[in-house]
């Protein structure tokens, strides 16, 4: 296993790279912009959704592809939060509310990066001082992205961050897969596996009902595996509100080491992910705006599905949805690996 450094492109007047991790038939890339995934190949078969350049990065930039998402991923509802009887407005970028840290979030800076290769591993320490006030966020925050992919296909991503303010911290990475190999195929013959009874049901907008509801009885429940597809032929209400899934998963308290998985049996392909995390946020591209094409061929509904581990969206709005305030001083460390099986 071996890397090498390419020239991404320029975007606002600096220059990008490209870190290219070459592990037998197996290629992933990664770009200090946004600290992101950008590949992850097996031979010519494209496992994840990317960008050929920061340009197009850039005007693809409500799709996230691969995009390390702070200082919190999901929406804030009306982007108002509380700590300590203090309140808070963020800036609304998505309609009513705030959303994947706002309009100058992680997902297009400039990450300063390191790597350390040793026999088993290569990791890719992206590090970035987010000063107090950006996006109206309170505390300059110190977060990294280490990105460690090894010679057993596993790609894990460990976040930490402190912060001289108490503050909201809730990332994640908006991975997308499509293990057909090409996002031209819709991934509605992907089978998904979670180990959640529990999901949240969402407005039209996206934010949260404000409950945790039962997958039982519902096209949610994939606590045995089930093809997507399939889940989205069933008469319910928040699949035809969304035109798929766009919800968090709650991962049992009892669950496996690999809570989730995601496979194409006849391909014998799957992802098998473990993590820290309360949840997973699985959205399924029900959307394509703007149009556009990636990797040469136009992007359509469907084109691939997200696996976002994090705290609850809008927990700090939720009671119920867990903890997602930093404290002034503490340390943020969260984890979760995606291991490739083929």
């Amino acid at each position: 296993m071996d890397y090498t450094i390419k020239k991404y492109g320029t975007y606002n007047g600096k220059e990008y790279d490209l870190i290219q991790i070459t592990n037998n038939d197996v290629i992933i890339t990664f770009t200090n912009l946004g600290a992101r995934i950008n590949q992850w190949k097996i031979g010519s078969d494209n496992l994840i959704l990317g960008f050929d350049n920061p340009q197009k990065a850039a005007k693809g930039k409500g799709y996230y592809y691969g995009a390390s998402i702070g200082r919190v991923a999901g929406r804030i509802s009306n982007g108002q939060f509380t700590i300590d009887g203090k309140d808070y407005q963020l800036p609304l970028n998505e309609g009513d509310n705030h959303l994947h840290g706002g309009p100058n979030g992680f997902d297009l800076r400039y990450w300063e990066y390191d790597i350390i290769q040793t026999d088993s591993e290569i990791s890719i320490t992206f590090s970035l001082t987010d000063q107090d006030g950006e996006n109206g966020f309170p505390g300059t925050l110190e977060a990294q992205v280490i990105h460690t992919y090894t010679v057993d296909n596993e790609w894990k991503i460990t976040y930490k961050a402190t912060s001289d303010a108490d503050t909201l911290f809730n990332p994640t990475n908006h991975v997308y897969f499509n293990l057909n190999g090409t996002h031209t195929v819709p991934i509605l013959n992907h089978q998904l596996k979670i180990e959640a009874d529990k999901y949240v049901p969402v407005k039209a907008e996206g934010t949260p009902v404000g409950e945790l509801s039962s997958v039982e009885g519902t096209a949610f429940d994939v606590r045995e595996g089930k093809q997507i597809g399939d889940q989205f032929k069933l008469n319910d209400a928040q699949i035809e509100l969304k035109n798929g899934f766009d919800h968090p998963f709650v991962i049992q308290a009892d669950a496996s080491d690999t809570p989730i998985v995601l496979s194409v049996p006849v391909l014998n392909r799957s992802i098998e992910v473990s993590t820290d995390c309360e949840s997973v946020v699985v959205y399924t591209h029900s959307v394509v705006d703007p149009p556009m094409e990636i990797w040469g061929e136009e992007l359509h509904q469907y084109a691939g599905v997200t696996l976002e581990t994090q705290t609850i969206p809008d927990a700090v709005n939720h009671d119920a949805f867990g903890n997602d305030i930093l404290r002034k001083g503490t340390q943020f460390e969260s984890a979760t690996t995606y291991k490739l099986v083929y």
